[in-house]
Formats: structure tokens, C-alpha cells, sequence
């Protein structure tokens, strides 16, 4: 994962439009893996698109600070 994380975050400072992300997982929740990421990507002015769990969903709140916007599960919603 620590190989991950810093291929992602070496690719981000690129030519790149969106962090996709599979989910705000427990490694997230507890302050670990892609939750740098997922952080300065917007101060890099990219969207952040993850899936999250019902499981990690307070602590993605609570990272998040209202900054999160939910999406319905509608392609038209997300391309938007």
C-alpha cells in the first residue's frame, strides 16, 4: 500500500485531472494510507471521487469537514 500511496501522489503533481479513488477505507479512517492524498488533491484544484463505507463514514465525515459533496449513483450526477 505504502508503494501505492507514493506512486499516486508522484502522478498527482502531473498532468491530471481527478484522484479516483476506490473507497475511504480503514487504513483512511485511521490517518493512514491515500488521507494525504485525498487531502491536497482539491488543493491542487482536482476533484476527489471514492467511494465510502458505512463502516468509515463518521471518520470521512469528520476528515471531510462538510467539504464532501454525495453523489446519487447516476453516471450523469458523477460526469457532472
Amino acid at each position: 500500500m505504502a508503494r501505492a500511496v507514493v506512486e499516486v501522489d508522484r502522478r498527482l503533481s502531473g498532468s491530471v485531472e481527478i484522484l479516483l479513488l476506490n473507497k475511504f477505507g480503514p487504513h483512511e479512517a485511521e490517518g493512514r494510507g491515500f488521507r494525504d492524498s485525498i487531502a491536497c488533491a482539491p488543493e491542487r484544484g482536482l476533484p476527489v471521487l471514492m467511494g465510502v463505507g458505512r463502516f468509515n463514514l463518521e471518520a470521512f465525515d469528520d476528515f471531510a469537514g462538510g467539504l464532501a459533496e454525495v453523489l446519487p449513483p447516476d453516471q450523469e450526477a458523477i460526469r457532472a
